[in-house]
């Protein structure tokens, strides 16, 4: 509907996008920023997208290190997944062959969680019943938030602390240690984010398995502050931050111990905090991604003038089947609301 440059950008992955049939027809304006190079793979190769309306561009953060009372040894900032599905599958009268087929199909999964449902089709035996119930998008989410538990659990006596959605509180873990480790409290501002993670000594990153070679958001944010980041293995830490001794791990085992040996080594936990802070000042700032999005664009998105935020009256032709009393109601609520707390001046 837009003529200007319109810019997708990914947060997670070409997995969950949306209007995905929207997304594949060829239009001029339309460009693609995305954080690795596997999903740049996906792009071109089921969306048809070509090389120069796609983007690489690294995360960022627009966090500061700031002294801090330390409140927490290790925190945690992150969604808890509901994955009791897989028993809908065991209940509907399957058969042993049907249960282990499934199985094979998650470890292909893991493997490879871009892997194409015709393929499996070609390789394995899938009936009606595996087809009914096997969602690729959310079994995604299941091995993720399998491999958040386990990490987190192996930890969460050594004085860790999870923020994050109700899922916490909601969906049992049958781990009373990460049970007692959730803090219901509401972290959603870039404030929120800074004193967390300015009040912690670790910050600690667990990767949905969808971030192939790339990593979360919140690793250019625990990066930023003084807490000193932890994270699951990925390629491209080392490439991104290659004067960053970052420590990593593989497995619930190896982010105990690594956990452990920063806990019992504040001067090496600060000489990395320190080289992390550096990097990301150098090259991980809001204003470093903006360049990319200019290149591609061809629209200047930087002057040296302060921003501000303007409401126009009219209200835009929309798909959505809302009533005009409804659009007007929910736009006055949102000026108000941004109003009130001094988010926006008009």
């Amino acid at each position: 509907m837009c003529q200007c440059p319109v810019l997708i950008y990914e947060v997670d992955s070409p997995i969950y996008y949306q209007n995905k049939e929207e997304l594949k027809r060829d239009k001029d304006n339309i460009f693609f920023i995305s954080c690795q190079e596997e999903s740049i793979e996906i792009l071109k190769s089921e969306f048809g997208i070509k090389d120069n309306k796609i983007a690489l561009a690294s995360f960022f953060s627009e966090i500061t290190a700031k002294p801090m009372e330390i409140k927490h040894n290790i925190v945690f900032l992150g969604s808890k997944f509901h994955t009791n599905r897989i028993y809908k599958f065991i209940k509907d009268d399957i058969s042993q062959e049907e249960k282990e087929t499934f199985a094979s199909l998650l470890s292909e999964l893991e493997e490879d969680p871009f892997v194409a449902f015709e393929i499996l089709v070609k390789k394995y035996n899938i009936t009606q019943k595996i087809k009914k119930h096997f969602d690729i998008p959310y079994y995604i989410t299941a091995l993720s938030d399998r491999n958040r538990i386990r990490v987190l659990a192996n930890i969460a006596d050594l004085g860790l602390a999870i923020y994050g959605n109700s899922g916490w509180m909601n969906y049992e873990t049958n781990e009373p240690y990460l049970a007692l480790s959730y803090n219901p409290k509401t972290l959603y501002s870039l404030k929120h984010n800074e004193d967390l993670y300015n009040s912690a000594k670790i910050g600690i990153n667990i990767n949905v398995i969808q971030a192939v070679s790339g990593f979360s958001w919140r690793v250019c944010d625990i990066l930023a502050s003084n807490a000193c980041l932890v994270s699951e293995y990925k390629t491209k830490l080392k490439s991104l931050f290659p004067k960053v001794p970052i420590p990593t791990f593989t497995n619930a085992y190896e982010a105990r111990q690594t956990v452990k040996d920063l806990l019992a080594n504040e001067n090496k936990r600060l000489d990395i905090v320190s080289a992390a802070n550096e990097a990301i000042e150098t090259g991980f700032r809001l204003k470093h991604t903006l360049k990319v999005l200019e290149e591609i664009s061809g629209v200047p998105l930087q002057n040296s003038g302060k921003g501000k935020v303007k409401f126009i009256s009219q209200i835009a032709t929309t798909r959505v089947p809302l009533k005009r009393k409804a659009i007007l109601a929910l736009y006055n609520y949102s000026k108000k609301y941004l109003l009130k707390r001094g988010l926006i001046e008009l």
